[in-house]
């Protein structure tokens, strides 16, 4: 199978995974949405009967809608009818927003609510997004020095053979349990801790959506502030803290993707499905290149430059080395001699 078949299955394989999911995910919540549809009918069925001399089912319906109109802007119910509730658009929800607008996780819980807004988001996220891109990178690029160290150390302790698949394989489990303890487990024990309405699983799950940037909305924070809370008079803090969190744990989600991709036998599998014109050149090919060029495609497979050298590399070193060779052959002799 050429490239461009296995392009084209993986992409059928990939279709055939989003239908499967959309198939579940209908059979699990079609049902309750329609018993929430039913329950909602027979309660404004039953509040019509009580108040049927003071108010028709249309201004019921008309008021209803405007609740809905005014949800859909972050206005919410709460703060319509208590003049002492926090605004969304207060300093530290104004951070949050923009944090969430420029990471494109995108929430929903806010949005602009004049023209001038919705023009200012166009241009702002034009150039704010791709700044917030590099800045990502500039993080993963930071925390990507100790991960370095970490490998260098694990191929200098285990990698006997050279091959470093399994201690690559090693080094990925480390980061990733390193990555679910800091930036998921406890901050979800601490999202459990101030927001009242979330237990430890929906914390965990308002996490994930965050760091992968799905940002589904169904969970914002500081909605909810638990009484007592330490941030309930400081809201805007709060806020800004957690924007803080999601930059850096989208950072540290850069930096699991990115040690796996380096992964040799990922990137195979990234080079089967490209097409032979764009693919960048494999070892294997590099045995009638320059020693230049043999070079920079072992750095490719080894991008974190490792130590311990595979005895395939050696020998193709050697091949596309003559000079090397010949070096060996002196330094041999001299040894002899």
């Amino acid at each position: 199978m050429g490239s461009a078949g296995r392009l084209i299955f993986f992409a059928l394989l990939y279709i055939l995974y989003i239908c499967l999911g959309a198939g579940v995910f209908m059979a699990l919540e079609k049902p309750y949405e329609q018993k929430l549809a039913e329950d909602i009918i027979r309660r404004r069925d039953r509040f019509l009967d009580a108040h049927n001399e003071c108010m028709t089912s249309e201004e019921l319906d008309q008021f209803v809608n405007d609740i809905e109109e005014a949800f859909q802007f972050g206005v919410t119910y709460a703060v319509a009818v208590n003049s002492t509730a926090n605004t969304m658009w207060d300093f530290g929800g104004s951070f949050f927003f923009t944090t969430t607008l420029l990471t494109t996780i995108g929430y929903g819980h806010v949005s602009p609510l004049t023209v001038d807004g919705k023009l200012f988001c166009l241009f702002f996220a034009l150039f704010g997004i791709p700044f917030t891109f590099f800045f990502l990178g500039t993080i993963t690029y930071a925390v990507s020095k100790p991960s370095q160290i970490l490998l260098d150390f694990l191929t200098e302790k285990f990698d006997h053979k050279g091959s470093g698949v399994g201690v690559r394989v090693c080094h990925l489990f480390i980061l990733f349990v390193l990555i679910l303890a800091l930036f998921f487990l406890i901050p979800a024990a601490i999202f459990t801790a101030l927001e009242k309405r979330w237990n430890y699983f929906e914390s965990f799950y308002f996490i994930f959506v965050s760091l992968t940037t799905v940002g589904l909305g169904d969970f914002v924070p500081a909605t909810a502030i638990r009484e007592g809370s330490v941030y309930e008079s400081t809201r805007s803090i709060y806020f800004i803290s957690v924007s803080l969190y999601l930059l850096l744990g989208l950072g540290m989600m850069l930096l699991l993707v990115d040690t796996v991709i380096k992964i040799p036998q990922i990137q195979r599998l990234w080079e089967m499905t490209t097409p032979a014109s764009s693919a960048a050149p494999s070892v294997s090919s590099s045995r009638s290149s320059s020693p230049a060029a043999l070079h920079r495609d072992l750095l490719a497979k080894n991008p974190f430059g490792s130590k311990r050298k595979s005895e395939e590399e050696r020998e193709l070193t050697k091949d596309a080395a003559p000079i090397g060779r010949s070096y060996d052959a002196i330094r041999d002799k001299k040894e002899d001699s």
